[in-house]
């Protein structure tokens, strides 16, 4: 299957299948649908141009300079064809760091900034190992006008499109009973990566094969923001993985 056929019209069903376990629906009562996830939530968004055949070897060699003007319009950006991205966690959050000394002056994970949503994707292959598209959501508590909210910035990797996206400048109320809570991605025992291989010994290439491969592998939080949730979309599998244990809970729904 065309992993861009898939891409364009899954990104959107993923989000919204895996909005339930993301977001904390109640916590923008006052602020219309905006959601920290989305870029469409920021008032302040950009899009840079990569090359995603050199990205990680020139910021693995020191280089910084990685990122260019992406002077067409976005929505015109053709994708790359017959290339797959076997990306890692860390390979993501490299260029997230690169990227934030660039646009904010701040390398993010190793800041004050907290992780409060993540996302992980590749379509479904034999022996997939990595990702090709990630985004991540950080947020921070500061005070205004006498009342402490949060402010978010998005970071949206997608090396077929050669692109990087990135949103910053919304705020959101701190809820009164259920405050956020942030996962710490560097200090996890097990990867993403990790908590894929761990589904695939353990249901998932199972399920992938049922379905001749024809489904999208999405990572992103659990609902309590403490584990790994590993969905493969458009079959009837998905796990919990602990991120610091490695333990795991399968679950299974009718299709």
């Amino acid at each position: 299957m065309n992993k861009r056929l898939i891409a364009g019209a899954i990104i959107l069903f993923g989000l919204i299948l895996i909005s339930p376990f993301v977001y904390d629906q109640n916590l923008n009562k006052d602020k219309g649908n905006r959601l920290p996830g989305y870029l469409s939530s920021y008032p302040d968004i950009g899009y840079l141009k990569i090359k995603p055949a050199t990205i990680l070897e020139s910021l693995g060699g020191g280089e910084t300079n990685v990122f260019m003007p992406l002077l067409e319009d976005p929505n015109s950006v053709e994708s790359l064809t017959n290339v797959t991205f076997f990306w890692t966690q860390a390979d993501f959050l490299k260029i997230v760091s690169a990227l934030g000394v660039l646009v904010w002056g701040d390398p993010m994970e190793f800041s004050d900034w907290s992780v409060y949503d993540y996302y992980f994707e590749r379509d479904c292959q034999d022996g997939p190992d990595g990702f090709d598209y990630g985004d991540i959501t950080y947020f921070k508590p500061i005070v205004v006008n006498g009342k402490t909210v949060y402010t978010t910035r998005h970071i949206e990797i997608n090396p077929y499109y050669s692109m990087v996206r990135w949103g910053s400048g919304a705020t959101y109320p701190q809820p009164i009973l259920h405050k956020w809570n942030g996962f710490n991605l560097a200090e996890a025992n097990i990867t993403a990566e990790g908590a894929l291989r761990i589904s695939e010994e353990h249901g998932g290439e199972e399920a992938r094969l049922k379905v001749n491969n024809q489904c999208l592998i999405i990572i992103s939080p659990s609902k309590n923001n403490d584990k790994w949730f590993v969905n493969y979309v458009f079959t009837d599998f998905s796990t919990l993985i602990n991120p610091y244990t490695g333990g795991y809970e399968v679950f299974r729904t009718s299709q």
